[in-house]
């Protein structure tokens, strides 16, 4: 002990420990400083002091009193440190070992701080002075840093210690220096080597060892350690393949065992010694294996062969033409080794057609990430609140949380109950199955068994084939003897696994399956809840819990989850048992059926890990519900469209980290995972099976609910979509924990409309409906509403359903900007999509539309498509959202701002042009008046109907000689959207949403007198706008080539049509028409810029309303009792 203190009174060695920044700063600094008002006013104990700093922390944050126990001669140092920082009334040293304090001379202790941790943790021997400590002087609850400790250990590759060429001086090629190189390994393997290692040389799995400081025992300390370190483990005797198993993931040699620690504070804080972390003073500590191991990689384990001196490559090999099978990670080849290799670099994507785009072709358009992050770390987000037990969110473990451990099941007895609104689990003792007549009759015993023990009975037995498996299942499944099939199944383990790798599941993997799910009431103490229609509810269980759940589902142990009668109790549910699953197969479907082998891969993966470390998260699923009547007034949003991000690049998975992500699913969550179904929603369920466990207990989504789940763990690699889908191998997700234990993924399920009809999807309550969905889907909690995330989507309703991704794409945008969201939408490789989208979204956010405007206009293409016969959805909301622009523009603006300038540069022809028309406009006019004069009795109904028929015929005609004379000329006028009666319709109903919207403000408590002030303001505009009314419409240049023409909309028509249809009056306001100078007045013509047209060059066409000075002066003259055309307007109208 003497020899141990000694050392640390070399000076080097303390210099070495305090310029470790890692530890002192990054680590026990901050955990102390982070649990500052834990300190205040307590009392510490700093066992092994050494050079004080830790004692010197825990001063600055307020201790009262704090012992800083040492052995060595570094206390007389320590005590002039403190005097020279003047802290020796704060800090006491003590000079001796801990063990030699009398219990009754020191007050109890709050806090116990240390760094006792040696090369391997354990190597200094200091952890037993600091469980001393705690059991004679810590008082009760009181803390200790740390206070976890874990210890992992992964075989490694160490050439410098096998290639012994390179550990010594260079010798001649042709010199065999074998007999040198055993006898230096052998003497490396007697005692561990400190060094650096890199994440490249570890080869296998990493955990090795949990302990926690609070609890454990003395003896404890080296139980384990001792074993692993016993080389008695590394030999020909072991049968690897029959009783242990090496954890590997990549193939090579395995020279080594590399060790190293993480410790834990209670702060949540970690300080880790690992290779791939930043190098810490202890390193990694290394034990030298006197032999080779030479493996090589399966899904299940790996197969060691061991090789005294020789190194050869493993005569194991693989038939290139053999289905891919489930244990290979890639594509199978003679060098695994290689393959594995360039297989973890691989990223996953998602194959959709999609093209090999060129260096110039950018990959995503609108916001930057950076932009919709906000600043803000991937991981920064809360999207949930942390997990409260309350009469709405179901807890079925204990709290608070251990980070180190699988959570322990709540409540500690068993709670069993057998009703309608919990899930009746297989384990009940309420839970019967009616057991064979025959039986029955023989024996005498009752009709009825508890299902649980005829379940344990079956699984218990051997099972070494899918033939066995499926009797097994069968025998407390009876009734549906007849009508399971177990195809897909018997055809994974005949075509799909050769014999020996179905021996080995049914020998190493099904054992422990089985053993999961017997598990069950044990694990899973508590009533789980439904999650039933139309109500808000939360469940949180541990991911253990969820396997278990999981393992039941695939052995098909759920009670009354397997019928398809529409009148049983759980018709409204998914399926949750997998003999779906494992009946779907059939040759005449068989490219269809290869994704259900490659699903089977990847729930077989789920199963192997979940076996081999238990996971220790958790997992929230909550449904989210809002009554129609409080979901959004579409009409009425003024919100303007949120951040938009799209890409043709990456998944929603990968590329969509920290975000909410979203899952197209079906009403019944799961869709067709256990079935043929391999679309976007079952592939996501199999690589990450934990959400399987929300169809046990969902209930079918109405149409403004949604799911939301949490904290789940992505298991599996894969590439491909529907028929092409393969499982790429295993994938660890390092996404981190929230302060709750759950991964920070979340998922929202939101099921989209299917339509027989395309067409039908722009109805305005099939738009409404998908908009709530969204909504109630992207809504997030009130506590983080200032610190959302983006959404992350795609082509939500898409495919299958036949929606239209130009409109999901806004519908999303929509119920995005609500919710207070940006979005990142995913078009999988449609570059053309996202082309589009990125335009009509520029072009919305340019013309300021908000989302009251968009509902309008996207509500209305149905109805106006079927008239005008608009095939192109976004050309129809183009050309609405520049009219819409443009006639807003007429009323809104002042009359200085409206009232045209006559251009300065005109071309010869222009005027011409302008001339001609205007004549002939003239003369249309003259006609019109000529045919009024006829009208006898201007009180006769039939005589009004007429007449008004013949006026709008009139002016059709009109228009149908002035498109004539334009088209003979080369121009086209356009009259769409301004000569229909409806234009103004929808105008008079754009205003009357403008003055709801204000009184909607109101009601949500907007400022009284202001909304009057601008009531009152609009009031007066609106009266004066019959005095200043001039049009100033302007079309967007456009490229002319000799199949094309030139568009001019026609103020012209507009004007008069205003003077047919006047707008509601408010009380004293006056119509256009009772101004009868201003109707004089306004007369129309059109003037054209830059007249020469020819294939290349593109126009600018302006239009300027003015009146003549020559029209001022005189008026057609009219014959007695003749009336006028503006009174005659009013009169029809």
């Amino acid at each position: 002990m003497d020899e141990y203190f000694g050392i640390y009174e070399k000076f080097d060695i303390l210099r070495l420990m305090l310029k470790d920044k890692t530890r002192v700063l990054m680590a026990y600094k901050n955990a102390i400083f982070n649990m500052k008002e834990k300190f205040q006013g307590k009392v510490v104990m700093d066992v092994g002091a050494g050079s004080g700093i830790l004692s010197i922390f825990c001063a600055e944050v307020g201790a009262k009193k704090v012992y800083a126990i040492e052995a060595s001669m570094l206390a007389k140092t320590l005590e002039q440190v403190l005097i020279e920082n003047n802290l020796q009334s704060t800090i006491e040293v003590i000079h001796c070992e801990v063990a030699d304090i009398h219990p009754d001379s020191l007050e109890k202790i709050d806090i116990i701080v240390s760094e006792w941790m040696g090369f391997y943790l354990v190597h200094e021997g200091k952890l037993d002075s600091v469980l001393f400590a705690r059991d004679k002087f810590l008082r009760k609850g009181g803390l200790i840093f740390p206070s976890i400790a874990k210890l992992y250990a992964s075989l490694c590759q160490l050439s410098s210690m096998y290639e012994f060429r390179n550990a010594c001086v260079p010798l001649p090629v042709y010199l065999n220096t074998r007999c040198i190189g055993k006898e230096y390994r052998k003497i490396k393997s007697m005692e561990p080597e400190v060094l650096l290692l890199n994440r490249d040389s570890l080869l296998s799995s990493e955990e090795l060892k949990i302990r926690d400081i609070r609890t454990v025992e003395n003896s404890e300390i080296f139980e384990k350690l001792l074993v692993f370190l016993d080389l008695n483990i590394i030999s020909k005797s072991v049968n690897l393949l029959g009783e242990e198993y090496v954890l590997t993931c990549k193939s090579g040699k395995y020279q080594g065992i590399c060790i190293w620690f993480v410790i834990e504070f209670p702060d949540g804080s970690k300080l880790s010694t690992a290779p791939y972390n930043e190098p810490t003073h202890w390193k990694q500590t290394v034990v030298v294996l006197p032999t080779v191991i030479e493996c090589i990689v399966f899904i299940f384990f790996s197969r060691a062969h061991f090789m005294e001196d020789k190194m050869s490559e493993s005569d194991m090999t693989f038939d290139e033409k053999r289905p891919a099978n489930l244990f290979t990670n890639v594509k199978l080849s003679t060098n695994l080794s290689a393959d594995i290799a360039n297989s973890d670099s691989d990223s996953m994507s998602i194959y959709i057609n999609e093209p090999e785009l060129s260096d110039d072709i950018s990959e995503w358009k609108g916001m930057s990430m950076n932009e919709i992050r906000k600043g803000f770390g991937i991981y920064e987000y809360r999207e949930h609140p942390p997990i409260v037990p309350s009469a709405k969110h179901t807890v079925l473990f204990r709290l608070p949380l251990s980070m180190h451990e699988s959570p322990k099941p709540y409540p500690t007895h068993n709670i069993d109950k057998w009703s309608h609104g919990y899930v009746r689990l297989p384990c009940s003792a309420h839970c019967f199955y009616p057991i064979d007549q025959t039986t029955f009759q023989r024996s005498g015993d009752r009709s009825c068994r508890n299902r649980w023990d005829m379940i344990q009975e079956a699984l218990l037995r051997s099972i070494l084939s899918s033939q066995q498996l499926e009797n097994a299942i069968l025998s407390y499944n009876q009734i549906y003897a007849q009508r399971w099939n177990f195809t897909a199944l018997h055809h994974f383990f005949s075509e799909v696994l050769d014999s020996e790798e179905t021996a080995v599941f049914f020998q190493t993997l099904m054992p422990k399956m089985i053993q999961l799910a017997l598990q069950l009431p044990m694990l899973l103490t508590g009533a789980i809840p439904l999650l039933k229609r139309h109500t808000n509810g939360s469940i949180s269980l541990s991911q253990l819990q969820v396997a278990s759940l999981l393992a039941n589902a695939f052995f098909c142990t759920f009670p009354r989850r397997n019928s398809s009668n529409p009148q049983s109790e759980y018709a409204t549910y998914p399926y949750i048992n997998f003999n779906r699953l494992f009946a779907a197969y059939s040759e005449e479907k068989h490219n269809q059926c290869e994704s259900v082998m490659e699903k089977i891969k990847c729930l077989f993966h789920y199963f192997r890990r979940v076996t081999t470390k238990s996971p220790e998260g958790v997992i929230t699923i909550e449904r989210r519900y809002i009554p129609c009547e409080n979901c959004p007034k579409w009409n009425l949003q003024d919100q303007k469209l949120p951040s938009l991000h799209i890409t043709s690049k990456g998944t929603i998975e990968n590329e969509g980290a920290g975000l909410l992500q979203v899952d197209f699913a079906n009403k019944y969550v799961g869709g067709g995972v256990l079935g043929l179904g391999c679309v976007q929603e079952e592939i996501r369920f199999v690589i990450c099976p934990e959400l399987m466990v929300t169809m046990l207990v969902t209930e079918e989504l109405d149409d403004t609910e949604a799911l939301i789940v949490s904290g789940i763990e992505r298991y599996s690699k894969y590439e491909g979509y529907s028929n092409t889908f393969k499982w790429k191998g295993d994938f660890i997700d390092e996404t981190p924990r929230d302060d709750s234990c759950r991964r920070m993924t979340s998922i929202v399920a939101i099921d989209a409309l299917y339509f027989r009809q395309p067409s039908l999807q722009f109805k305005m309550d099939n738009i409404t409906r998908e908009l709530n969905k969204a909504y109630v889907g992207f809504v997030g909690s009130d506590i983080y509403q200032n610190n959302l995330s983006a959404i992350a989507t795609g082509n939500w309703g898409c495919g299958a359903f036949r929606g239209n991704p130009k409109l999901k794409v806004l519908i999303q945008l929509m119920a995005a900007a609500v919710a207070d969201r940006s979005m990142v939408y995913f078009t999988f490789g449609d570059t053309k999509l996202m082309d589009d989208v990125a335009a009509m979204y520029a072009h919305l956010v340019q013309h300021d539309v908000d989302i009251a405007r968009l509902y309008s206009m996207i509500s209305k293409y149905h109805q106006e498509s079927a008239l005008s016969d608009h095939s192109d959805f976004y050309c129809f909301l183009y050309n609405k959202s520049r009219i819409k622009s443009s006639s807003a523009d007429i009323f809104a603006k002042d009359s200085k701002d409206t009232l045209p300038q006559r251009s300065k540069n005109v071309a010869l022809n222009k005027d011409v042009v302008n001339k001609h028309i205007y004549e002939m406009k003239m003369t249309e006019e003259e006609k019109i008046i000529n045919w009024l004069a006829s009208c006898d009795d201007d009180n006769d109904d039939n005589a009004k109907r007429d007449t008004k028929d013949m006026c709008n015929e009139k002016i059709k005609n009109n228009l149908k000689e002035t498109n004539n004379v334009n088209e003979s000329g080369g121009l086209r006028f356009v009259e769409k959207h301004f000569v229909e009666k409806h234009f103004v319709d929808d105008t008079v109903r754009e205003n009357k949403n403008q003055e709801d919207k204000v009184f909607y403000k109101l009601n949500k408590g907007v400022n009284s007198s202001s909304l009057k002030e601008s009531i009152t303001q609009r009031s007066i505009d609106d009266r004066d706008r019959s005095k200043n009314l001039k049009s100033e419409l302007s079309l967007e240049s456009a490229e002319l080539n000799g199949s094309e023409s030139i568009e001019i909309i026609k103020n012209y028509s507009v004007l008069e049509f205003h003077k047919q249809n006047p707008f509601p009056r408010k009380s004293g306001q006056r119509r256009i028409s009772d101004d009868r100078d201003t109707s004089k007045k306004i007369k129309p013509e059109l003037s054209l810029e830059s007249s020469e047209l020819n294939d290349t060059e593109s126009i600018k066409i302006l239009k300027d309303c003015f009146v003549p000075e020559s029209r001022k002066q005189k008026s057609l003259p009219r014959k007695n009792g003749q009336t006028k055309i503006s009174d005659f307007f009013q009169r029809i109208s």
